[in-house]
């Protein structure tokens, strides 16, 4: 794996140096366990371009509470419902291994997901630090139920134990109703 040396993250600028210092001084570390941990506890941003070409992947599900670092009502629209629940991120400059991540919006964020040159990529305050892929979703995620209801339809409610299906108005497994 390509790491800098110490001598070069002394001379580094205090807004990029944050991955590297962490890659140099954990050095005995994977680098796809460190960039990781760095994007869940940090969280990712997403431009545009890159939340359409997330059409047709699994986007993110809300449950009881989330993860993301950015409230869902500041989001915007396209964040809260085209930000794919997963990426896969290889290659780039540490050549990483492919390494799923999960997706944790905050709009804040120096890891920002791109599309340069029609190409998916991870940036870190601008810099390319890895090749983006949207993982697909599982075969069952397009099974349909019983009902004929398809089950990529049917989302979480902020309720325990509750899920609607949009665009029936029903809710199944309501606490305290028959």
């Amino acid at each position: 794996m390509k790491r800098l040396g110490k001598e070069h993250v002394d001379n580094m600028s205090a807004k990029g140096d944050r991955l590297e210092k962490y890659l140099v001084r954990y050095s005995e570390v994977n680098a796809e366990c460190i960039i990781k941990a760095e994007l869940v506890t940090v969280g990712i941003r997403f431009t545009k371009e890159a939340l359409e070409a997330a059409k047709g992947y699994k986007s993110k599900s809300y449950y009881l509470f989330s993860f993301d670092r950015t409230k869902i009502e500041d989001m915007g629209q396209d964040a809260s419902f085209l930000t794919p629940e997963d990426i896969r991120i290889s290659g780039g400059p540490y050549q990483l291994r492919p390494t799923v991540v999960q997706s944790r919006i905050n709009n804040q964020s120096p890891y920002q997901v791109e599309v340069i040159d029609e190409k998916m990529v991870l940036c870190a305050d601008g810099q390319v630090i890895a090749d983006v892929e949207y993982p697909r979703p599982m075969k069952s995620y397009y099974s349909r139920l019983s009902d004929g209801s398809a089950c990529a339809e049917i989302t979480p409610t902020p309720k325990a134990s509750i899920a609607s299906v949009p665009g029936s108005g029903k809710l199944t497994g309501t606490p305290g109703t028959d």
